[in-house]
């Protein structure tokens, strides 16, 4: 499934996807730049299992039911698309996994706070994703394969492969032209200006702008259902 988002991350956004463009074998012994830098948080719709069902049955597919599945999303932050789904399917399981350790943390207080026992968030690379996970009926991949090396896009798609159910629906969303040019364009500018530059983070983003690297308070308003 292809889409193409309109441009919505800030210039310290950008900082991190610029590293994370660069690194090819992640250390998970040190911080990610994500952990520096706070990438917005919100739910995409696109990826609700509702609607991927739903395209799925238009293809002739059985998907399995929205309200009895299991979701997978990878790299997915601070649970920002997870939390609201698995608050409305309650009785759905939904895992989340992401580099980052400080998004993955944030995540796990909301859920807490919620008090919801059907999301699991763990801080993994793609390499260390354990087969006793099992399968997932709708796996979820936003916002990454286009900004990662040929080798993790091969990654990603892999551990899609092993763990995707037998009647299972993928998303991966990723930039395509001519709409992307701008993102590019921006992107290009600032690795041109900060690829001399050893901790990008610091030198650019904590310095040049003000208050980013702080992490930023979330906060989530959950409205009772009319159904």
């Amino acid at each position: 499934m292809c889409k193409y988002l309109p441009l919505q991350h800030s210039a310290a956004a950008y900082c991190a996807l610029s590293l994370r463009s660069r690194v090819l074998e992640p250390d998970l012994s040190a911080q990610s730049p994500y952990d520096d830098v706070p990438y917005g948080a919100s739910a995409h719709a696109s990826t609700h299992p509702d609607r991927l069902a739903t395209i799925a049955t238009l293809f002739g597919m059985a998907p399995a039911p929205v309200e009895r599945c299991r979701f997978l999303e990878i790299a997915c932050g601070d649970a920002g698309n997870l939390i609201p789904m698995a608050y409305e399917l309650p009785r759905s399981e939904f895992v989340g996994f992401d580099l980052a350790a400080r998004p993955i943390e944030m995540g796990e207080r909301a859920a807490a706070r919620l008090g919801l026992s059907n999301v699991t968030l763990s801080r993994l690379d793609l390499n260390d994703f354990p087969p006793s996970a099992g399968r997932f009926d709708y796996i979820v991949a936003h916002g990454l394969y286009s900004w990662v090396p040929g080798p993790v896009r091969d990654r990603l798609l892999a551990l899609i492969g092993a763990h995707l159910a037998p009647h299972g629906v993928a998303f991966v969303s990723y930039n395509v032209y001519p709409g992307c040019y701008v993102r590019r364009m921006l992107w290009e500018m600032l690795k041109f200006h900060t690829d001399h530059l050893d901790n990008l983070v610091d030198t650019f983003c904590h310095q040049n702008l003000p208050g980013v690297g702080h992490p930023r308070r979330v906060t989530w308003t959950i409205k009772p259902s009319s159904r």
